[in-house]
């Protein structure tokens, strides 16, 4: 089941209301079942002056809303077709900057391609161990970006994530080769055959020593690779720790 798709359906109806201006709002958490976020949205008006290429929001409602609620991210759209600087699915220098600064995750929607796309700031940070599972904040994907961007300074892009999109497919769109496991060394990606609630593979950093870091069920957590190496079902590197 895509747990979000129902969400991505109330984003589009919002920016059909508003062809030639960005939509925007919030996306919450209204409650959990069974470990799975149950999410809605809360629809803002666009009180930018040049709405069509940016977005704001009342800053009164935000707070309340922040206080009261669990915000999930902040979503908006782009109406605009691409230009030099800048492809309409992208976020743009001010995007990424407001969500650095408040903490918060983005969901954008470009109208004109039917694309999503998802952003988690790395000032929202959490312990590499014991992170409780969500999707595209706490995951095994968001870990291994938040890893690679802390401990060695590589800034792996965020890529929007639901169930129709596999491990491989996320994780081969950021820079990522496979190469022979006899190769293997420390900070490399161990793609290990265990399943989580959303995908087929389960995304893993080597620590070296024998030990992987990775969100194995709901919670991340420091495992042994040898207990585990009849799931290893690949080894990638980053291109710029080749």
């Amino acid at each position: 089941m895509d747990y979000l798709k129902e969400i991505e359906q109330k984003i589009i109806e919002e920016s059909n209301k508003t062809p030639v201006a960005e939509c925007c709002g919030l996306v919450i958490i209204k409650d959990f079942k069974y470990s799975i976020p149950i999410f809605d949205i809360i629809p803002f008006k666009n009180l930018a002056r040049f709405s069509m290429n940016m977005f704001e929001m009342d800053s009164n409602k935000f707070l309340l809303i922040n206080n009261t609620k669990k915000i999930y991210a902040i979503y908006h759209s782009h109406v605009i077709e691409d230009t030099e600087a800048q492809k309409c699915e992208d976020f743009s220098t001010c995007d990424i900057s407001m969500s650095e600064s408040w903490k918060i995750p983005l969901i954008l929607y470009s109208t004109k391609k039917d694309v999503f796309n998802w952003y988690k700031p790395f000032s929202l940070e959490f312990p590499y161990k014991d992170r409780s599972f969500l999707l595209g904040v706490r995951d095994c994907f968001s870990l291994a970006r938040d890893y690679y961007h802390k401990e060695l300074n590589v800034n792996i892009p965020d890529i929007y994530r639901n169930t129709n999109k596999s491990t491989e497919e996320i994780i081969n769109k950021t820079g990522f080769k496979e190469i022979d496991i006899k190769d293997l060394r420390k900070n490399d990606i161990v793609l290990l055959k265990e399943k989580s609630i959303y995908y087929d593979y389960t995304i893993t950093i080597y620590l070296g020593g024998d030990r992987v870091l990775g969100h194995f069920d709901t919670i991340s957590s420091v495992k042994y690779l040898s207990y585990n190496k009849d799931k290893i079902y690949k080894i990638l590197r980053h291109e710029k720790l080749s």
